[in-house]
């Protein structure tokens, strides 16, 4: 089953609290950024999906390595972001320059960008899910809802794959990564999960 078929047929708050998978990802990362598109709030929607490539990266990253890198997102999203119409044209280097862009800028613009190491990509409103720029081939226009169903397409295969590939170390650690990504909760709730009070 679609792990987004099997969140939609979940009861929402049982499953929050007892499956690291729903809570972290189908609750924490999807439902917002469709809140956000729906509310019209564009930027932020890019930015959080970024975020959350990032986040997603880290929990693909080998078990031995500490920290997440530049690579890891890289490697995430050569092999699970897909956009109709802009595989040969958006590199794993290009996402990784609008990631930068987006998140510290709020623009197209990054420093790979301006050096010329990294193409443009430009996300826009409209009925066309991607536009390639005749005039400048560096720049790619991409559907704000194109970006979203790829990333949300992106994030299906790798929860499949990564569980479903996984030997009992790995699923291990994913669970671990998973369990300690942050999440809303009552007091009530963290007093019980880091077991303090006050």
């Amino acid at each position: 089953m679609d792990p987004a078929e099997f969140y939609e047929e979940c009861d929402g708050e049982m499953s929050y609290r007892e499956d690291p998978i729903i809570r972290a990802i189908y609750k924490e990362l999807k439902e917002p950024i469709n809140l956000l598109i729906k509310q019209k709030y564009y930027r932020a929607s890019i930015i959080l999906i970024f975020s959350a490539m990032d986040a997603l990266a880290n929990l693909a990253r080998p078990n031995d390595a500490d920290m997440n890198t530049p690579q890891d997102f890289k490697l995430w999203v050569s092999r699970y972001l897909r956009i109709s119409g802009t595989d040969a044209k958006i590199t794993p280097e290009d996402w990784w320059s609008a990631r930068n862009a987006y998140i510290h800028t709020h623009s197209p613009f990054s420093r790979d960008t301006e050096s010329n190491k990294a193409g443009y990509v430009i996300f826009a409103w409209g009925n066309v899910p991607v536009w390639h720029n005749p005039k400048n081939p560096e720049m790619v226009v991409v559907n704000i809802p194109t970006f979203r169903d790829a990333f949300f397409q992106g994030i299906d295969n790798f929860v499949i794959e990564a569980f479903a590939s996984a030997n009992e170390e790995r699923r291990k650690v994913l669970e671990e990564r998973l369990n300690k990504m942050s999440v809303s909760m009552s007091k009530e709730e963290m007093e019980r999960k880091y077991n303090r009070t006050g």
